[in-house]
């Protein structure tokens, strides 16, 4: 005769993403049910064979495959124990203990339905399951910076061309742990510059997600400047082009600032003849 759960004990539980700071470690959730087996001579209480399993479905919903990806990473949270009964029937304890920031992934109020199917089998061939329902429900996470150097730097010279112009560029990393935000670029104003407002160069700038599921982003920075904003620079001349950036979390109104800071050095130009005309 195959184990038989019997009525009652818990199957679902509720974990919420802790709110603001990623890396935040959500409170565990924990149930237990009993069953029992009609043949005495399975004893998983007494030493006989309880052997038990599980393995996780995910819900879909709106999530998207890098979260489902996340999702199922939360198999390992799931754990389960065997507590004995007085002779052939016991207790299954269950536990869901996501680690530090395993849930960052979700976004404010997205929602996620992890269904852990717990087996129980007698060792002679008979086994029953029943499923543990956990429900998630994400926070949002404020955005936090990257690996890479939250002040941008860049140094360019005075092309020698006319008609020339001068350019480099540059990247900034910075981390959304909701994977579905989308951090835009709200404003870039001209800083504290050496440069005369007349001679500053322009800055474009662009953002995009990284490869690897966990929220890293690139800004990436262009900038250009032309000779006849340069010209008037001398050999050994060296001033300073500064612009801010500042990058917005739509779902939070919370933002990162960039300073970018190019050098400009400038060079020195040959003395130009000029006709006179006689008196």
């Amino acid at each position: 005769d195959a184990p038989v759960i019997t009525a009652g004990g818990t199957d679902t539980g509720i974990v919420s993403e802790p709110l603001g700071t990623p890396g935040a470690l959500p409170v565990a959730v924990n149930g237990s049910f009993a069953f029992t087996d009609a043949d005495h001579s399975d004893l998983p209480g007494s030493g006989g064979a309880a052997i038990l399993g599980s393995s996780l479905s995910v819900t879909p919903g709106s999530l998207t495959a890098a979260q489902i990806t996340a999702a199922n990473l939360l198999s390992s949270a799931f754990s389960i124990s065997l507590a004995g009964g007085a002779t052939n029937d016991g207790t299954i304890n269950w536990s869901f203990a996501p680690a530090a920031g395993a849930l960052d992934f979700l976004r404010e109020a997205q929602t996620a339905n992890l269904v852990f199917t717990v087996t129980i089998a007698d060792g002679h061939g008979g086994s029953t399951t029943r499923d543990v329902t956990i429900s998630l429900t994400g926070t949002n996470d404020v955005i936090t910076h990257g690996a890479a150097a939250d002040n941008a730097v860049g140094d360019v010279t005075e092309p020698g061309d006319a008609t020339a112009t001068v350019s480099t560029t540059g990247t900034v990393d910075f981390r959304d742990a909701d994977l579905t935000d989308n951090p835009v670029i709200v404003t870039r104003n001209n800083g504290t510059s050496t440069l005369p407002a007349g001679n500053t160069g322009t800055l474009t700038q662009a953002i995009t997600s990284g490869p690897d599921g966990s929220g890293l982003r690139t800004l990436t920075w262009t900038y250009e400047n032309s000779h006849a904003n340069l010209n008037y620079l001398g050999d050994g001349d060296s001033l300073t082009d500064v612009f801010n950036i500042r990058v917005l979390d739509q779902a939070s109104g919370g933002f990162l600032n960039f300073p970018v800071t190019i050098t400009v050095h400038g060079t020195n130009d040959a003395p130009v003849l000029s006709a006179v005309t006689p008196a």
